[in-house]
């Protein structure tokens, strides 16, 4: 009978550092195709997970790094989340399950950042009648709301980032602001809008 010692690459709580082997040396081989595939789902593979922008990967990168440590501790999968000049996602590392949960808490995570960051598109006469007074209309609503709200011009998009109730009373109130509003289309190239609006929208108040 012949000896064969298998070193396991994948080191693993329940399975053996080792595994010795004795027999012919068909049984031997057909052993260690036996264990190839019991080791399979153990091995170490890598995933990359697309996602929409890069606030995205700031949520679930979290104050300090504490949400992508939070999502190594719990999965035991590694993560590198991508910079911010970079296509927005995150390369996981780890066994197969490690990954289906990694991929699972950040499918979680992004329904929760979902709830707490609306994003609502504003017509183009919205922009001086939000911002005009230092933007006085906007910081009533965040104070009365406790939210955050930005804005951006290039876009014509408005977020709002805060609990989830507080975000819905938000855009509650951004949304009756912005009803009152009647609309037109400026063929105007975002380079030369804010010229044509004038500083703090005078040339609009002058219309």
């Amino acid at each position: 009978k012949t000896c064969q010692t298998r070193p396991l690459q994948q080191p693993h709580a329940r399975i053996a550092q080792c595994k010795t082997q004795h027999g012919s040396a068909d049984d031997i081989q057909q052993s260690l195709h036996v264990i190839d595939a019991m080791l399979a789902p153990f091995a170490t593979v890598r995933e990359w997970v697309d996602l929409t922008d890069s606030s995205r990967v700031s949520f679930l990168v979290g104050e300090g790094g504490a949400k992508a440590r939070q999502l190594v501790q719990r999965t035991h999968c590694h993560c590198a989340f991508s910079k911010l000049d970079a296509k927005p996602g995150v390369e996981l590392e780890g066994c197969l399950e490690d990954i289906e949960h990694a991929k699972a808490w950040i499918t979680e995570q992004l329904a929760l950042f979902d709830k707490q960051n609306v994003t609502i598109q504003l017509p183009e006469l919205a922009l001086p009648i939000l911002l005009n007074n230092r933007g006085q209309q906007i910081q009533q609503i965040q104070r009365s709301t406790h939210t955050h709200i930005t804005i951006n011009k290039s876009l014509l998009q408005c977020t709002i980032r805060g609990k989830e109730g507080d975000v819905k009373s938000a855009e509650s109130q951004l949304r009756e602001t912005l009803a009152s509003i009647t609309t037109v289309s400026l063929p105007l190239s975002k380079y030369v809008r804010g010229a044509f609006f004038g500083a703090k929208g005078q040339h609009i108040e002058e219309i």
